[in-house]
């Protein structure tokens, strides 16, 4: 099945922003929760990525989804938006072991999952 000139746009799109994010195949792979040769197939045009493969790349890049598929748009590197506080995690999270990172980033996703499990709360009413 031969791709049509969008498909090999979007596909090298996301190729451009990933070099220039610096990550590797693997890594947007990881970050989008698909296999590694997915992204190779979209980069060369062989997959046809859906609607939401294309919003959580766009996420992962840290681009605009109309920036990923706007051949006129100009592909530069995402803009950093770590705020200090997370900056300030990511220095303490780098002198902890491999062991602990995996400990905390579980204990994390689980209070993740939990806050969107739980109810919200509600207002107390003064008597």
């Amino acid at each position: 099945m031969s791709a049509t000139p969008g498909q090999r746009g979007v596909g090298a799109r996301i190729r451009a922003f990933r070099k220039a994010a610096g990550l590797t195949q693997s890594e947007l792979a990881e970050a989008v929760q698909i296999e590694p040769e997915s992204i190779n197939r979209i980069e060369n045009a062989k997959l046809n990525p859906g609607s939401r493969t294309l919003e959580a790349v766009a996420r992962a890049l840290g681009v605009k989804l109309a920036d990923l598929v706007n051949e006129d748009a100009p592909v530069q590197a995402p803009k950093p938006y770590l705020t200090p506080s997370r900056r300030r995690l990511l220095r303490l999270a780098d002198q902890l072991t491999d062991h602990q990172v995996e400990t905390l980033t579980k204990a994390m996703e689980d209070l993740l999952r939990l806050g969107r499990e739980s109810p919200k709360p509600t207002p107390r009413h003064k008597r």
